[in-house]
């Protein structure tokens, strides 16, 4: 019997070739799901994948700049091509350049808001097509929010604004049949470490991803998919 959480499942996971979204895409291939990573580190993601491999599992790298809805779109569908069907998007990709209100520049915040809330909105939109493809098995989507959806700092104006609008973006999934969730770490004092929305409805975070590093912490944050 194989007791892996995600296996046979097919997870798509954006800002997957660096940081902590290497460590989730590789997390997900070891609960046994074959990860799909969109991104522009190729040699990153081809690493992950071999190690993806000695679990069991399988990877696919797609490369995609995810500010053009092309090839956002084209990320799905190759996904679907290889692997027949789509489960789960873990939506990690994001830049946090600094964007006070009082200076930021028209180039920085068209660059903020394509990467961060632009390119989160339309892989939903992708996500929500391909889940309704799975004879009403439908799916799992998980946006990587931020403290700063609650409360940005004073130079982070721009960027906090796209965490905001993601945090709304979870709240309609209902009428969608996809269940949709919001993460945030913490760095505020009037917050705990996580803020987790799970269908819209904020939680305590559980003991299922309470620990002290970030690859137990992202192998608990797996139960959303």
């Amino acid at each position: 019997m194989n007791d892996k959480r995600l296996n046979g499942k097919v997870i798509i996971v954006t800002g997957g070739t660096k940081g902590v979204g290497r460590t989730i895409a590789e997390a997900c291939a070891k609960e046994g799901a074959k990860v799909v990573i969109g991104g522009r580190d190729a040699e990153s993601a081809a690493k992950s994948i071999r190690l993806m491999r000695t679990y069991g599992s399988d990877g696919l790298f797609v490369p995609a700049e995810l500010t053009k809805v092309d090839d956002i779109r084209n990320l799905f569908k190759s996904a679907y091509e290889e692997f027949g069907h789509i489960d789960g998007l873990f939506a990690y990709a994001g830049v946090t350049p600094v964007s006070p209100l009082d200076t930021c520049d028209e180039a920085t915040f068209d660059f903020v808001t394509s990467v961060n809330y632009k390119a989160g909105f339309f892989c939903c939109q992708e996500a929500i097509k391909y889940m309704r493809l799975n004879n009403g098995k439908g799916g799992s989507i998980v946006l990587t929010g931020s403290a700063h959806a609650w409360g940005g700092q004073k130079d982070r104006a721009a960027y906090a604004c796209t965490k905001g609008v993601l945090r709304i973006l979870n709240a309609p999934k209902g009428r969608l049949s996809i269940p949709m969730n919001f993460v945030g770490s913490s760095g505020f004092e009037n917050l705990p470490n996580w803020q987790v929305y799970i269908n819209g409805k904020l939680v305590d975070r559980t003991a299922a991803w309470s620990g002290s590093s970030v690859d137990v912490e992202c192998k608990g944050l797996l139960i959303l998919l």
